[in-house]
């Protein structure tokens, strides 16, 4: 791409013997010729220059203050500076203008002053190129802070934080020495020792990329989740690992909440059989630990059938809601268990330090069904009662046995419970 060199001389014989000089260079070089005195509001308006070559005589009447503004305007542009005279204050002053170079008329000669603007031109190209990469970098570097995901780039020795964007500082509230003085182990708490992180490290390298869920603590001290893509780069022989991490806690809470969805029966609210095996192991361990008995209760609507048929579905359903009200009411504890198992049968978990006690909920829900439920109905229940410090057992053949307990006092009359210790069947 040829560059474009403007010679400022009133004399139009000089400006000639100028362009004559640089005739060497009309390949590469553009040549353009003014003989106005400079108007510092319209040059450079038009055209891109990218050497300029000026007078003394041209110099408009502040002197050299138009180099001093055109080199802070952004113009990448060479100044040589042309006098007849070595006067040394006025070439004292254009160097302190800005100008690249000084030539004097009488020691002109086509080589030098070939090689002087081939110098200058050489030295605006490397500084248009830096120029445009800073620019690039400056751009990219705003891209990076505006982003919302963390960028983090870590030493794989260490852990320790050696670059990063603004949605850290913003996340941590931390500021930028803060963050420095600070690794990624110490704001995931993802690892415990060196020991790991290295091992970390080495399946990063080995696999190339990876993606995981990682924990990070927020200014607040909260634990936010956030999916994180991580390799390894070397730059000038140095290895390090870098991590972008997306905030997942919303997505974390949608996911919760579908999951609490599924496990939540929609007519009466309670639990459905979704899941109630994990709750109830980790209520049955709570327990065990506390060395508390557990009540294990499958409690049944009585004539449900006949009353749906009677009264139709809807106050069927009214029905399940208000026993479903009626055991939230009786049965509250933070691990005791509510939970709809299918149809017109409840599960419901409790446990405490005395048996009788937990005998008496259970018949108090069986009498106050009887005096609250509308239409009338009564319940029946099935009920193990375990203590859960002596033996262990699982979710499934409780249930089973308390099933069948319930299905004893379904044949015997309804309306109250049976009760049996697991030690007894055993």
């Amino acid at each position: 791409m040829q560059s474009t060199l403007l010679i400022f001389e009133k004399d139009q014989t000089k400006a000639e013997a100028l362009k004559n000089l640089l005739d060497s260079m009309r390949g590469d070089v553009q040549i353009l010729t003014f003989n106005e005195q400079l108007n510092p509001n319209m040059v450079f308006k038009t055209i891109q220059v990218d050497c300029l070559i000026i007078a003394h005589s041209c110099l408009p009447d502040d002197g050299f203050t138009f180099i001093s503004q055109l080199k802070v305007s952004g113009h990448l542009v060479g100044v040589i500076y042309i006098n007849e005279d070595n006067d040394y204050h006025l070439v004292r002053n254009a160097f302190k203008a800005g100008v690249d170079d000084y030539v004097n008329y009488r020691d002109l000669n086509g080589p030098d002053f070939n090689r002087v603007v081939s110098a200058i031109l050489a030295q605006k190209k490397v500084e248009a190129i830096q120029q445009k990469s800073a620019l690039e970098l400056a751009m990219l570097r705003n891209v990076v802070d505006q982003m919302s995901n963390l960028l983090m780039v870590c030493d794989t020795n260490t852990s320790q934080l050696i670059s990063f964007n603004l949605a850290l500082n913003r996340f941590s509230r931390l500021t930028t020495e803060q963050l420095r003085s600070s690794s990624y182990v110490e704001l995931s708490e993802q690892f415990d020792s060196r020991t790991q992180w290295i091992e970390f490290v080495n399946k990063v390298r080995e696999e190339g990329h990876r993606k995981y869920e990682a924990e990070l603590k927020n200014f607040a001290g909260e634990k936010v989740p956030f999916e994180f893509d991580t390799c390894i780069s070397s730059v000038s022989g140095q290895e390090y690992i870098m991590f972008s991490g997306m905030d997942i806690s919303r997505l974390k809470e949608v996911q919760n909440d579908l999951v609490e969805q599924a496990r939540r029966d929609p007519l009466t609210q309670l639990r459905n059989r979704r899941g109630l095996s994990e709750e109830y192991t980790r209520a049955y361990k709570n327990s065990a630990r506390n060395q508390e008995h557990i009540c294990l209760a499958l409690f049944d609507i009585d004539n449900f059938k006949k009353l749906n048929d009677t009264y139709g579905h809807d106050i069927g359903d009214e029905i399940l809601i208000q026993f479903a009200d009626l055991l939230r009411h009786h049965v509250h504890r933070p691990m005791d268990i509510i939970a709809r198992a299918g149809g017109e049968e409840f599960f419901v978990m409790i446990s405490g330090q005395n048996i009788t006690a937990l005998k008496n909920i259970i018949n108090e829900i069986i009498k106050a069904t009887g005096q609250q439920l509308a239409p009338h109905t009564t319940v029946s229940a099935g009920v193990i009662l375990v203590e859960p410090w002596l033996e262990k057992v699982g979710f499934t053949k409780a249930y089973k046995m308390a099933d069948s307990k319930l299905y004893e006092a379904k044949n015997n009359g309804k309306n109250h419970a049976r009760f049996c210790n697991l030690q007894d069947i055993n």
